[in-house]
């Protein structure tokens, strides 16, 4: 490889060591080398996430802070600021291609006899169909071969054969980006099958569509099994984003119209909430990195992340409980269908079919549901930075992620081992190989990257035996019975190797607990080292619950309009982004429906509710009270320990109604700018919040690791944030998507001091609320 430029006497220090050497920057890589050590760093410029500059040292070093998408974290001290700006600007250019001729994949030349596994080829919709037995009530449509019919979608389709492609063209008008419901899965077994497709535009007007209804039908009408009793649409966000989503012309089925359906709602939330979620993650490891302390278990914890892989893994459960145990037929989508159905899909694939649990099947599957289907790796993986910052999501790392608690969970189901999760994940970032660089089949077709690039699988299958699973029970009858794996999604492990944190495994058990898994875990093929010179494992305080209730880690008054900016930021965000409807179900019981069919009945009936809550008196002080006071049916939380939360960014009910009823759920975010109430509904709250908290004012000062301080002023029911730094300069791909997120989250180094709180549940039916708002859209959660 050339090098472009060299830099000598640099000090490179990671954790608690230090190494001297010379920094190399090529084409395509930095490479530190320190020959006195035999040390060497490599770092993919494709991968960096962040390059920080800082102010010079005591010594008179000028340090580069470097950041990988691999959790790889690398200080670079200079001996003069002058080579340390110049690598600083190259780095930055280097990061960030401006085309896809600029990649790595554009310039590797995979050896030939690696070539001719023929990676490009290892999947074929007819073939791959007619190994899942899928019978003639089903046909291939090629009515997409120009991918005009829909972008994302790939040109051969598997549709019912008693639909023609005149309907399917009509009814793709009505799903969101014309991604119409498709055979994703054909359970030979029983005959149950999963589909796909995105949400439907019903919009305000209740729009609805005969042509998809009948395509709906016809789907279920390729299986007659006596055993179930009604096939299921599941939506994969959580309830009131669907909803929300009606304001712009989108929202969900009216189950009234599909004829033999049941809708259900998985609760798993979007790119946005995945993306800041890994950031504070994130931050909480490079903290522990670059000061060479052990992993704070805690403040791992109370990111969040390990929650999220727990909702996906009960998601796919349902739906593996619904096809194998229920025989029924399964709808997925979410959005657009292109994240958290792809993520579902795959992993209930996984978890029903042993083939897509060998590295050949692995493959296909990826190539299936990822790939030809439309998952956006070029924007997930923020391929093009600048360009759509909002757009990049840890989607596929999340998919991965519960591909390896399925792995530790089931060691011998499985035929590949963890380096194959491990060197996939890295490669999806560095832009080594063509499989994963575009959005779409159509984007891969028109840069002819089979021509030009390599595939990924090719490198898989040449060195299966690095990737194969030494205890994996190979049968061949087992690929051909009914055999789905077990999920235990009440101990979820943090993929300590991945994080590069081979010193700690981390459990999350489903109380909330962190414990260690040497004295927890199931048994795993690779078992994990525990250093004896170590500090004893952390292990999180457990909340006792009384019977009937779950309390919040610490006590949160709850008592007053003027609490509700505090309580949705203090920890509501973790299951519902936009924490309205955790807040009502908190305050109110579980007899809350945050949002109605129409949109004028909950418009009327939330804004009658918001003017009784601010009509109402304030409690004493010292009293515990409830608004509206016919509804005083939460318990003390008096006998909770008392624990210190560092103070938060608050937001107004106004500005939560408003976000609630504009915000995308998934990924056209470039449309979201919920900067003030724009519905009848928003101006309701925001006149209700105004009256409660009208001249109160406070002001929270927030220190971070990074020099940064952020101060949050409240005026009545305003809210400004002010962030300065003292850095000098900083180029990061987190911080710009940081600057166009929305201000849920408290993203300091101190967010590990704030709790996340666990919602009280009222007892059924004793919310005080009007009868139309009584149904509890949580109850089967």
């Amino acid at each position: 490889m050339k090098i472009v430029a060299q830099v000598e006497h640099v000090l490179l220090q990671k954790g608690s060591e230090a190494f001297l050497g010379t920094l190399n920057l090529m084409n395509h890589f930095l490479l530190f080398k320190a020959p006195e050590r035999d040390f060497e760093l490599w770092i993919s410029y494709a991968t960096i996430q962040q390059v920080e500059r800082k102010q010079l040292t005591s010594t008179g070093h000028t340090p580069l802070h470097v950041a990988s998408r691999s959790f790889q974290f690398a200080r670079l001290l200079f001996p003069d600021s002058a080579a340390a700006s110049s690598v600083y600007e190259k780095l930055k250019q280097a990061s960030c291609a401006d085309s896809h001729e600029q990649l790595y994949a554009f310039c590797y030349q995979q050896p030939e006899d690696v070539r001719q596994y023929g990676g490009w080829l290892i999947y074929s919709v007819t073939e791959e169909f007619k190994r899942q037995g899928v019978s003639d009530m089903w046909r291939v449509t090629n009515s997409n071969h120009d991918y005009e019919l829909c972008p994302t979608y790939p040109g051969q389709i598997m549709v019912p054969a008693r639909i023609n492609d005149a309907t399917i063209r009509h009814g793709s008008r009505y799903r969101s980006k014309g991604r119409f419901p498709a055979l994703a899965y054909y359970y030979r077994y029983n005959g149950a099958h999963i589909t796909r497709s995105a949400q439907p535009m019903v919009g305000f007007k209740g729009n609805r569509s005969i042509q998809d209804e009948k395509i709906v039908e016809a789907i279920n009408a390729t299986t007659i099994n006596p055993q179930a009793t009604t096939n299921y649409i599941i939506d994969a966000r959580p309830t009131a984003n669907a909803l929300a989503n009606t304001a712009r012309g989108a929202g969900t089925e009216n189950v009234e119209n599909y004829r033999g359906c049941t809708k259900q709602f998985i609760s798993v939330d979007n790119i946005h909430v995945m993306r800041d979620s890994l950031a504070r993650l994130v931050e909480v490891i490079q903290y522990s990195d670059t000061t060479g302390q052990r992993l704070d278990l805690v403040s791992v914890q109370r990111t969040g992340w390990l929650g999220h892989i727990r909702a996906l893994l009960k998601g796919t459960q349902k739906i593996i409980r619904m096809v194998h145990d229920e025989g029924a037929n399964v709808l997925v989508h979410c959005s657009d269908g292109w994240d958290r159905t792809s993520q579902l899909i795959s992993l209930s694939e996984i978890c029903l079919d042993p083939y897509f649990r060998t590295i050949e099947g692995f493959a296909v599957l990826i190539e299936k549901s990822w790939i030809s289907f439309g998952h956006k790796f070029a924007d997930r993986c923020g391929h093009f930075l600048p360009e759509k910052p909002r757009e990049v999501s840890p989607v596929f790392h999340q998919f991965l992620d519960c591909v390896f608690q399925l792995w530790v969970q089931n060691p011998t189901s499985f035929e590949f081992n963890e380096e194959l999760l491990l060197d996939m994940h890295f490669n999806v970032y560095a832009c080594k190989y063509g499989t994963f660089l575009v959005n779409s089949e159509r984007e891969r077709r028109e840069l002819s990257l089979p021509l030009k690039t390599s595939s990924y699988w090719n490198e898989v299958l040449a060195n299966k035996e690095k990737f194969t699973n030494a205890v994996y029970e190979n049968s061949s009858s087992s690929l051909d019975l009914p055999n789905p794996l077990l999920i235990d999604t009440k101990h979820i492990r943090f993929w300590s190797r991945l994080f590069r944190r081979d010193e700690v495994s981390v459990e999350n058990e489903e109380n909330d607990s962190i414990t260690h898994t040497q004295d927890n875990a199931p048994p795993i093929a690779t078992p994990t080292s525990f250093h004896s010179n170590q500090e004893p494992p952390m292990i999180a305080p457990e909340l006792t619950e009384p019977d009937g209730w779950q309390l919040p880690a610490a006590p949160i008054a709850l008592d007053s309009p003027a609490s509700m900016p505090a309580a949705i930021s203090s920890g509501f965000m973790a299951e519902d982004p936009f924490g309205f409807s955790k807040f009502m179900t908190t305050r109110f019981g579980d007899a809350v429906k945050v949002a109605l069919p129409a949109a004028q009945a909950a418009a009327g009936n939330v804004s009658n509710f918001f003017n009784r809550w601010a009509a109402s008196p304030a409690p004493e002080a010292g009293v515990s009270g409830s608004y509206p006071p016919a509804t005083a049916v939460a318990p003390t939380v008096a006998e909770v320990p008392a624990r210190t939360v560092a103070p938060m960014q608050s937001k107004t009910s106004s500005w939560v109604a408003a976000e609630l009823l504009e915000a995308s759920d998934d990924d056209d975010s470039s449309k979201v700018a919920p900067t003030k109430p724009k519905s009848a509904l928003s101006k309701q709250i925001q006149r209700a919040s105004s009256a409660r908290s009208s001249g109160n004012s406070s002001t929270h000062q927030l220190d971070s690791s990074d020099s940064r301080k952020s101060s949050t002023s409240i005026t009545g029911n305003a809210t400004t944030t002010t962030i300065t730094t003292s850095v000098s300069g900083e180029f990061s791909a987190a911080s710009m998507i940081r600057s166009e997120s929305r201000p849920l989250y408290d993203r300091s180094a101190d967010f590990a001091n704030n709790l996340k709180h666990t919602p009280l549940r009222t007892p059924e039916g004793k919310g005080g609320l009007p009868e139309e708002l009584t149904t509890n859209p949580w109850d089967k959660r």
